[in-house]
């Protein structure tokens, strides 16, 4: 019996990383440290993270608050930056597995959200990124399955390493985000944005 199409996707450790190593301009303080609803905005993505990673790892330089204290941290890959420089960090920390990217600014993230973003994993898939209702492509929430950091590299080889440029390529899967789901992935940019979360 020959094994099933998708028994090395089910075999490989899933790993969480959450990116921290923003400037924070446009919120004048580093965003994963403001609080809502009595815990940081990191503290909410670990929560959503949590059901799905078998580890949960920091991603970056920013600043860690003491409940988050515990989690294993990863500084950006050599000769790159912005955060593509993290996803490349985690893809070389452990190239067996496959790790659900976040941002620290996704305070609504759910565990719910993470779900669907792995559901749509495939063998052909290299990365799931999903795509919001205004047709722009969410990379810095995303799965990278081991094969994409072959992708991550080319694109900061060529100069174009802005995450949103892998989304060209065919083993890139960009689903369009449910609309259900669509809150999960709202990102907190802005002072006027988290005025807005209530």
């Amino acid at each position: 019996m020959s094994e099933p199409a998708n028994a090395h996707l089910e075999s490989r450790p899933i790993l969480g990383g959450i990116l921290i190593g923003g400037r924070s301009v446009r919120m004048g303080r580093p965003k994963h440290l403001f609080r809502w609803n009595g815990r940081s905005f990191l503290e909410h993505v670990v929560e959503a993270m949590r059901p799905h990673a078998q580890e949960i790892v920091l991603l970056g330089e920013g600043e860690i608050p003491p409940e988050c204290a515990g989690l294993a941290r990863l500084s950006d890959a050599a000769g790159a930056e912005g955060p593509i420089a993290g996803i490349l960090s985690a893809l070389r920390s452990n190239p067996e597995a496959a790790w659900v990217i976040a941002p620290c600014d996704l305070p609504l993230l759910t565990a719910r959200a993470v779900g669907w973003l792995l559901e749509e994993r495939s063998p052909e898939r290299w990365v799931v990124l999903p795509v919001n209702a205004a047709g722009r492509a969410e990379p810095l929430a995303a799965v990278y399955e081991p094969e994409a950091a072959a992708l991550v590299e080319r694109a900061i080889r060529s100069g174009r390493s802005a995450p949103r440029v892998l989304a060209e390529d065919r083993r890139v899967h960009t689903p369009l985000i449910p609309p259900k789901l669509a809150r999960a992935f709202r990102d907190i940019d802005t002072p006027e944005d988290l005025a807005a979360l209530g």
